[in-house]
């Protein structure tokens, strides 16, 4: 059976249904304030209300957030399906299209025009009149083809609808899961699995926001991040893009990573050999003339034109973000305390902010800051690790011949996760090197393999992991566990896993939790 299109009858059909659709909307909103109102609800104590109140949130909210979602995704789908069919199809708001007719026409239309060809001498004008009529079939055909490339292109329109529409079910098979205790007078639920709960709320708090939002929101959410240095990573953005007005997407967004990195990995504190080693790695950003190059501060101030106090905070927030996830424990008030490094983090605090606080004012500033911080994955570097791979700058690393370099790709990986696996004695690599390593690697693959920005990349990917794929799911996808095995067997001499565990534990753990899938770094013994 072939294709058939009325255009009036799909505009009143799809008008219906985006009605019948918003009408059930307006009554999930009018749910959905009565579910948060009762939620929210302080003068509902004791026991049963708590869990009844608990319940709801973490069920019903979801649910009905989720439908909400599912039907504007369809709505608006229902909208774009019509547009795109007058772009790509037919404009004629009353087009009726038929394959199976027109199929039928054609075969008798190349019949005749064979015979016609013979007769055309004498019967000119009738031969006209056909031949007219035939090209007015062609053109129908080609009609015909796009619909066709129309239809089977379309096949994912909804696709976001349905994902939604699936969580919604695991999210209904929960509200069985819950039982009345006689003994206790309360509710009992357990909830194991809430992916499908985390999906619909990201669904719902990115709805309304533009990409560059979104990317916002993921700076603050996956770093911990406030408003001010993100309002300022949104400047360095667009500065770049006035100081560089020819460059490509892919080098504006290299500068960025290498820039933001950079602030910890072979920065103005950093030795000399560092800024050679990440220079010849991630690329060099502060050379914009062959003879003429910026340091940092310079770079920040007067070739991009920030002010002296917005590049001390913006770096002072990218480096004390990498300090307190790459160690914890050493940044905690309590052992700032104990080792009286209070005046020295103060200190540096004050300048980076620009005004002087009390002991009291820092403590509750640092523990606010390092509560947001804390379990997140390393911004600067993720940064510079991204940075090296969007580097497309010849330097001598890159040669793999004559004995010299290693190569693109293995500089690459030891930027990365192959660095931290095996450099130092033992290899250091802990739960944040693992978020940021396996992050940067999974953001440039989406970058390469769906041509996408920076940005771009960022806001999908973290959508979507820890929901429809864990990092290590993801990162094997383009990396194989077989591929970091061998490589790091070769850089520490060792032939298996036993003798990895006995040399360099951390490195042990990172090819189990590759092994196992899982999101975060495990604990293995």
């Amino acid at each position: 059976m072939g294709l058939r299109v009325a255009m009036s009858e799909m505009h009143q059909q799809i008008n219906d249904i985006n009605k019948i659709l918003q009408s059930k909307n307006n009554a999930a909103y009018r749910l959905l304030t009565a579910i948060e109102t009762f939620s929210n609800d302080s003068l509902l104590k004791g026991r049963s209300y708590e869990v009844a109140k608990e319940y709801m949130r973490d069920v019903y909210l979801p649910l009905i957030k989720g439908i909400i979602r599912a039907n504007e995704e369809i709505i608006e789908g229902n909208k774009f399906l019509i547009s795109r069919f007058q772009a790509q199809v037919d404009p004629s708001p009353s087009a009726i299209i038929d394959t199976d007719k027109l199929h039928e026409m054609l075969l008798k239309i190349n019949t005749f025009e064979g015979r016609l060809n013979s007769l055309k001498e004498d019967n000119f004008h009738l031969f006209k009149n056909v031949q007219e009529q035939i090209f007015e079939t062609k053109k129908m055909v080609a009609t015909i083809q796009r619909l066709y490339a129309f239809n089977s292109n379309n096949a994912s329109l909804h696709m976001k609808a349905q994902s939604i529409l699936a969580n919604i079910e695991v999210g209904l098979h929960m509200i069985s899961q819950g039982t009345w205790d006689d003994f206790a007078h309360s509710f009992k639920y357990k909830l194991t699995d809430m992916k499908w709960a985390k999906s619909i709320h990201n669904e719902w708090e990115y709805k309304n926001l533009t990409a560059e939002e979104e990317f916002d929101k993921h700076l603050q959410e996956e770093f911990g991040f406030g408003e001010e240095e993100v309002k300022l990573m949104n400047k360095l953005q667009e500065k770049l893009k006035e100081r560089f007005p020819y460059a490509s997407s892919e080098e504006l967004d290299w500068y960025f990573t290498r820039l933001i990195g950079g602030f910890s990995y072979g920065g103005s504190e950093s030795s000399s050999g560092d800024h050679f080693k990440w220079n010849a790695t991630a690329g060099d950003p502060y050379t914009v003339l062959p003879q003429f190059r910026f340091d940092e501060k310079d770079f920040f101030t007067i070739f991009l034109g920030f002010s002296e106090d917005e590049y001390k905070l913006l770096r002072y927030k990218v480096r004390v973000q990498n300090q307190i996830v790459s160690l914890p424990k050493e940044n905690s008030l309590v052992f700032l305390e104990k080792n009286n490094r209070i005046n020295m983090y103060k200190a540096s605090l004050e300048d980076a902010i620009g005004k002087e606080l009390t002991d009291t004012e820092f403590k509750i500033y640092w523990n606010e800051q390092y509560n947001r911080m804390v379990t997140k994955g390393d911004f600067a570097h993720q940064q510079i690790t991204t940075a090296t791979m969007l580097n497309n700058r010849f330097v001598l690393t890159d040669m793999k011949i004559f004995g010299l370099g290693i190569g693109k790709e293995k500089k690459e990986d030891l930027a990365g996760w192959l660095g931290d696996a095996t450099i130092g004695e033992p290899p250091s690599f802990g739960k944040d090197d693992y978020i940021a390593d396996l992050d940067a690697e999974n953001i440039y693959y989406l970058i390469k393999e769906k041509q996408l920005s920076y940005q771009a990349a960022v806001n999908k990917y973290y959508k979507e992991v820890g929901i429809k794929y864990t990092r290590a799911e993801l990162f094997t996808k383009h990396t194989t566990v077989e591929n970091v095995k061998k490589q790091i067997f070769a850089e520490l001499k060792v032939s298996n896993l036993d003798e990895l565990k006995s040399k360099a534990p951390d490195s042990y753990r990172f090819i189990r939790s590759l092994e196992e899938n899982m999101n975060e770094m495990g604990e293995f013994k």
